[in-house]
């Protein structure tokens, strides 16, 4: 069975990662960051601010099981996810999350289709006749990703026909 350690190295430095706390009652998911990972040892997370996960030091303990999530970096929208205990927090020289190093991790695709990175001037013509400007940032064979220019109103398009 593949254990997909290796796709842990293609989770940039500094990417969001998704950290779900679980408890034996429930789960609190707050977002952090990737500081770095040491090859079968340990990778390390911002801790999270208080903002994001008020009561913070209730939750991040020692031992505590963790389910992380984070997007691989050029995968074509792939998402890595494991479970593990953490292994310590930090304090000093910052406030930082260890987690032990994972034995296998999961991958999850996003999408369907790969999408090609683009950056297209386009005009986007809706069915009432609307015209918008903006750029096509990527393309996949079921569409478009289009990023709308500006002001413009681009209230009521969702499932709208547009050529």
């Amino acid at each position: 069975m593949p254990t997909n350690l290796e796709k842990l190295k293609h989770i940039g430095v500094g990417s969001l990662v998704d950290l779900e706390i679980l408890t034996p009652t429930s789960s609190k998911r707050v977002k952090t960051e990737l500081v770095g990972l040491l090859d079968k040892q340990f990778i390390i997370l911002n801790y999270p601010n208080a903002k994001r996960l008020p009561a913070a030091s209730d939750y991040l303990r020692d031992g505590v099981m963790v389910v992380v999530r984070a997007l691989i970096e050029g995968s074509g929208g792939q998402v890595i996810a494991f479970r593990q205990q953490i292994m310590s927090v930090a304090s000093h020289p910052a406030k930082l999350v260890f987690i032990n190093f994972p034995k296998q991790v999961q991958l999850f695709a996003l999408r369907s289709q790969t999408r090609i990175p683009t950056l297209l001037p386009a005009k986007l013509k809706l069915s009432d006749d609307r015209v918008l400007e903006g750029l096509i940032k990527d393309i996949s064979l079921t569409g478009v990703m289009f990023d709308i220019r500006g002001d413009q109103q681009a209230e009521g398009i969702k499932d709208m026909q547009c050529t």
